[in-house]
């Protein structure tokens, strides 16, 4: 399972017939963070990898879930946005699926 986050709205992707063997309910509008959580749980116990890249997007969807954000609604506004308690426990949640920072890097590129 993975979030492509380059974008708006995010997307997931998943393995359809891995989610089947497992007996897992294909993502949906309906998931809560309890339902992602327990996928992940599952999918992990299975040996499966999740990967939810860490940057200002997926950080933004993750405070998101804890009630909060990194930016205000003006879209420019950061100030104590960033350091609210909601955008901590979205970070420290995301590193808790495993994520991690990765930068693409284009070698040769013409």
């Amino acid at each position: 399972m993975g979030v492509k986050s380059k974008i708006n709205p995010l997307i997931l992707y998943y393995d359809k017939l891995k989610f089947q063997a497992l007996g897992l309910d294909p993502p949906s509008e309906q998931w809560d963070l309890e339902k992602l959580n327990n996928t992940i749980n599952r999918l992990k116990a299975a040996g499966e990898s999740v990967y939810i890249p860490f940057n200002p997007y997926t950080l933004e969807w993750a405070a998101s879930l804890k009630g909060g954000r990194v930016v205000s609604t003006d879209g420019v506004t950061y100030s104590g946005y960033l350091d609210s308690d909601e955008t901590v426990q979205g970070a420290e949640w995301l590193v808790s699926v495993g994520t991690k920072y990765r930068e693409k890097v284009v070698k040769n590129w013409q």
